[in-house]
């Protein structure tokens, strides 16, 4: 059981265990360690290792990783031991750290994360809870640090709260879905009761370049049969910044323009990417891409990536499916794995 955090070693020796379970455990801020209670210990307190209660019965035990007391250095997807201690590098690239499956009450995994993580962040992947929650848990903060303590079978692993985030999935479904990340901000991320163009309503922008042949830019958000096409160009882009929120990126669809024209202008080649920093990243490329042919025809692409993007670009390069050099859809939608800011 897991009981919070003190200040220091005074704060822990002051409670009085008169009365407490067995095995609680509780943070100590001064030593960056977690101290576990065992009732019925009576061994020598040295106010470190083994802490004494001032009232009460029993013994506060420091939670020993085992081995070496330096941290190993992981840089790839790892599934790790009890006893291990960690050190978290993303800055090669995202990946993942598989918890056990079981641990006796109390075990712990020590783990500290470099200065990648905003960009490139740590997945946790445990078959049981992590703090009570079931789902795609991240750490996405900078220098994080944190210990990974198992509670029991049913109530799996905790970290500290302000570390671990949790993605809300806007999993793709079908063409046109209600699932899509860029009609969930038309509900305001959830909060409202009804759906309206998230570029009306504010919750993400749109940009676009090469100017403006037919429409408007929010047209490929409205759900409706509207279009936006550029003008004559040899390539343009149209770029979404979803503002307070992050997406790992794993599908998109598009909807070609409403126009019976042969070929439906529709896009043949282009990328999609994902901004960091302040270079765009390819995750999705097509070249002479015939998927989309017909009038309103609807197609999806699959992406593989293991990092989150606030702002994604649709890099699209002429000629067109009708042999104009003109980018035109009528939609956009955007799925995968959401997180805030």
């Amino acid at each position: 059981m897991w009981g919070g955090s003190l200040a220091d070693i005074a704060a822990l020796k002051a409670i009085n265990t008169t009365g407490l379970e067995n095995g609680l455990g509780l943070a100590v801020q001064s030593k960056l360690e977690w101290y576990f209670l065992n009732t019925s210990s009576s061994a020598t307190a040295d106010d470190d290792a083994i802490v004494a209660p001032t009232t009460g019965p029993g013994r506060w035990v420091r939670k020993a990783a085992g081995g070496s007391s330096n941290y190993q250095v992981k840089t790839a997807n790892y599934a790790a031991q009890v006893g291990d201690r960690l050190l978290a590098d993303t800055s090669a690239a995202a990946w993942a750290l598989t918890l056990p499956n079981t641990a006796s009450p109390g075990e712990a995994i020590p783990l500290a994360c470099t200065g990648s993580l905003s960009t490139s962040p740590l997945s946790l992947v445990s078959s049981k809870n992590i703090n009570g929650q079931s789902g795609s848990a991240k750490i996405v903060n900078n220098y994080a640090r944190t210990d990974l303590i198992y509670l029991s079978d049913s109530e799996g692993w905790i970290a500290s709260p302000n570390v671990v985030v949790f993605s809300t999935p806007r999993l793709y479904a079908s063409n046109g879905d209600a699932n899509g990340v860029l009609y969930y901000a038309g509900t305001n991320w959830g909060a409202n009761g009804s759906w309206s163009n998230p570029v009306t309503l504010g919750t993400v922008s749109a940009t676009a370049t090469g100017g403006t042949l037919g429409g408007v830019v929010g047209n490929w958000m409205d759900r409706e049969i509207n279009e936006y096409l550029s003008n004559v160009v040899g390539e343009a882009y149209y770029e979404i910044d979803l503002k307070t929120k992050k997406l790992q990126l794993n599908r998109y669809s598009l909807r070609a323009r409403n126009d019976a024209i042969a070929g439906a202008d529709a896009p043949r080649t282009w990328k999609m990417q994902g901004l960091n920093g302040s270079t765009w990243i390819d995750l999705d490329s097509r070249a002479n891409d015939a998927t989309l042919s017909t009038q309103l025809q609807w197609a999806n692409f699959g992406v593989t990536t293991s990092n989150s993007y606030s702002k994604f670009r649709f890099q699209w390069y002429g000629p067109n499916g009708s042999g104009r050099n003109i980018m035109a859809l009528s939609e956009i939608e955007l799925y995968g794995f959401l997180d805030n800011l």
